[in-house]
């Protein structure tokens, strides 16, 4: 289960909701490592694609950089990057604002995570610090 609030969602792998055939995770389902391995491929190319289709000034960013917002997208997913104030700011380009937004989604249902507040802080040091 989620660690957020009420468990919801269910999710295996390196943070799968959905199966490969669509359906969604319950608990109970295995997966082998290869098998997360496979999705999680699929899930981040998936989430690329999508991103530099909603961000396409990120192609001329370092790797590092895209990376950090991937991650994010990953997590948060495009639906809520697509209406974010981090992405407007990952589109002007304010690094430094798009740090500071990207912290901001450290909750699950209105509860402070402190996993998510590694992950984002991490996050938004590549943001303004890419390698």
């Amino acid at each position: 289960p989620d660690p957020g609030p009420n468990g919801l969602p269910v999710t295996i792998g390196y943070g799968s909701t959905y199966n490969e055939d669509g359906s969604l995770i319950q608990l109970g389902d295995v997966w082998t490592h290869e098998h997360s391995v496979y999705m999680k491929s699929i899930e981040l190319n998936k989430a690329l694609s999508n991103l530099m289709i909603y961000s396409p000034k990120l192609f001329n960013e370092p790797a590092s950089r895209i990376a950090a917002v991937l991650s994010w997208v990953y997590n948060c997913g495009i639906g809520n990057y697509r209406v974010s104030t981090f992405k407007k700011k990952i589109d002007d380009c304010e690094w430094e604002d798009a740090a500071e937004q990207c912290k901001k989604w450290d909750k699950a249902k209105g509860k402070v995570l402190r996993g998510l507040t590694r992950r984002r802080a991490a996050e938004a040091n590549l943001i303004i610090n890419p390698i």
